[in-house]
C-alpha cells in the first residue's frame, strides 16, 4: 500500500468517524428535546389538574 493510499484511507476514516459523531450528536439532541417537551407537558396537565380541583365545588354529602 502506497502512503498516498493510505494517507487517503485514514481521511476517509476520519470523515466517516466525524459523521457518526455528529449525527449521535443530533440525536441525542432530539432525545432531550424530546425528554424535555414530555415533561413540560405533564407539569402543565399536573397544574391544570390540580387547579381544577381546587376550583371544583365541594359536595356537602361527603362531609363528615
Amino acid at each position: 500500500m502506497t502512503p498516498a493510499r493510505l494517507d487517503t484511507l485514514c481521511d476517509q476514516a476520519r470523515a466517516a468517524v466525524a459523521e457518526c459523531i455528529a449525527r449521535a450528536a443530533a440525536h441525542h439532541a432530539v432525545q432531550i428535546t424530546i425528554a424535555f417537551d414530555g415533561a413540560r407537558r405533564r407539569a402543565t396537565w399536573r397544574a391544570s389538574a390540580i387547579a381544577a380541583a381546587a376550583a371544583a365545588p365541594t359536595n356537602p354529602a361527603t362531609k363528615g
